[in-house]
């Protein structure tokens, strides 16, 4: 006798379900390379980066104020790293002669890095200029202190029982390089830097006594 099995009425027999077989992840080799080779990539620009930080080179820097006129030696040097390949002017430490023995034709401030346009093989002047020494007591100059390059008017004075000069006298512009007490204190030497075509007058004139510095504004 057979027997039948009959559904639940309204109700369609359910089919036996199959086993679900375990998914797989499937391995993707492009994206593998891509990932290592983004991973290369930043670690070597990494180690760049780290390099070019790390790269410095060694330069001269003033060790005090360098005036203008100074002649370098080497107690006037000091040295910084900076970083390679960045456009800073500069003197390496390898280059020690390009200074020593130079004379500054630029005020450096102490602790400066000095560039190689602020020093010179000679004294600095170009052939149109002359610098001139004076020897000035106190009625020939401001008690005002001097400082290298204030722009300063020399003029003649009259000699003794010489009337005063109705007009302006005469005055030849300079520029002040340094200036000092001489050795008895009693008066100031003060170097001048003028046009060369009138050194020789000014000098002819300092060397009377006959000169008087005047201290413009502007300066």
């Amino acid at each position: 006798m057979t027997t039948t099995t009959e559904s639940a009425p309204g109700k369609k027999a359910e089919r036996p379900k199959k086993a679900a077989s375990p998914t797989r992840s499937k391995a993707r080799p492009p994206v593998i390379a891509a990932g290592i080779v983004l991973v290369v990539v930043f670690a070597l620009l990494f180690v760049w980066i780290l390099n070019a930080q790390t790269h410095t080179r060694q330069v001269f820097t003033a060790a005090g104020d360098l005036p203008r006129g100074h002649v370098i030696t080497t107690s006037d040097l000091a040295t910084v790293d900076i970083p390679e390949g960045q456009p800073i002017k500069s003197v390496a430490t390898t280059d020690q002669g390009a200074l020593v023995g130079k004379t500054v034709v630029k005020d450096v401030v102490g602790g400066a890095i000095i560039a190689p346009e602020q020093v010179s093989g000679g004294s600095g002047l170009s052939d149109s200029q002359s610098i001139v020494g004076l020897n000035l007591t106190a009625s020939q100059i401001p008690s005002y202190p001097l400082a290298a390059g204030d722009r300063v008017r020399l003029i003649g004075t009259p000699g003794n029982g010489q009337d005063v000069p109705a007009k302006d006298p005469d005055a030849i512009s300079a520029t002040v390089v340094s200036t000092s007490p001489s050795a008895d204190r009693n008066t100031t030497l003060v170097a001048v830097q003028v046009p060369r075509t009138q050194a020789a007058l000014l000098a002819a004139r300092a060397a009377t006594g006959r000169v008087a510095l005047i201290l413009d504004g502007g300066n």
